[in-house]
């Protein structure tokens, strides 16, 4: 097979990504209201503040995550901005979006499988 003269550039992440998540907690600490104590700190008396916060929380911890994995385990760069980017974008989409999609995607699920247990060709070989 010929050498193909396209080339995917490889930028190791083991410090890049890292380093930009010690700079994205210094400037959360910084400019915003409460710092990184005040996104830990989930008040369920106010149940809506709470809500609010939790996919970014989320984030934060993907986001953490990453870092230690590209650190570990030198990951290409350009992937990893990638998912994070996608990931920051989801995180934006508000907590009612996620809550109308986790009950379809519970419905589906239950009718996915249950179709399944009575249609699948492996429950018709144990009955017959």
């Amino acid at each position: 097979m010929p050498e193909s003269r396209f080339k995917i550039p490889y930028i190791n992440s083991r410090f890049i990504v890292p380093a930009l998540f010690i700079i994205t907690v210094i400037l959360y600490q910084r400019f915003s209201e409460g710092g990184v104590a005040g996104l830990f700190s989930l008040d369920f008396s106010c149940w809506n503040c709470t809500r609010e916060k939790i996919p970014f929380l989320a984030f934060g911890i993907i986001f953490l995550l990453m870092a230690v994995l590209s650190f570990l385990r030198s990951y290409s760069l350009i992937p990893v901005l990638g998912f994070l980017c996608c990931t920051y974008l989801l995180c934006e989409s508000g907590t009612s979006n996620w809550e109308r999609f986790l009950i379809w995607l519970v419905i589906g699920l239950v009718i996915y499988f249950l179709y399944g247990r009575h249609k699948s060709k492996m429950n018709k070989e144990r009955q017959g």
